[in-house]
């Protein structure tokens, strides 16, 4: 259970983006949509759309620190003694997710 708990985290996280992007597509006129894990997939007319869906759900859910989010939710839910064997917090780095939103490479 231990080992499988990372991939499992990115996995919840890839598919709540491409739940927003989803929701964020609809509401900004995208009706075809298909999408496989964390690909996505329009028509060319539509494409311009769902990039900014993406670019913006992606900044809007990694505004906040999520690590810690999930790491406290984890920490409650364990014993002390094994919450206090929990490793330091890594310090996040220095993106600005919000630059996504205007990265011509950020989807393709």
């Amino acid at each position: 259970m231990g080992t499988a708990l990372s991939p499992n985290v990115i996995h919840s996280l890839d598919a709540s983006h491409m739940a927003f992007t989803t929701i964020d597509a609809f509401a900004n006129g995208v009706t075809n949509l298909g999408g496989i894990h964390d690909c996505f997939a329009t028509t060319p007319a539509e494409m311009a759309t769902l990039r900014d869906s993406v670019r913006n759900s992606f900044s809007n859910l990694y505004s906040s620190n999520v690590y810690e989010n999930i790491t406290a939710q984890l920490v409650s839910q364990i014993p002390k003694e094994v919450a206090d064997k929990v490793p330091l917090r890594l310090p996040l780095g220095t993106l600005n997710t919000n630059s996504v939103r205007n990265s011509t490479y950020f989807i393709t």
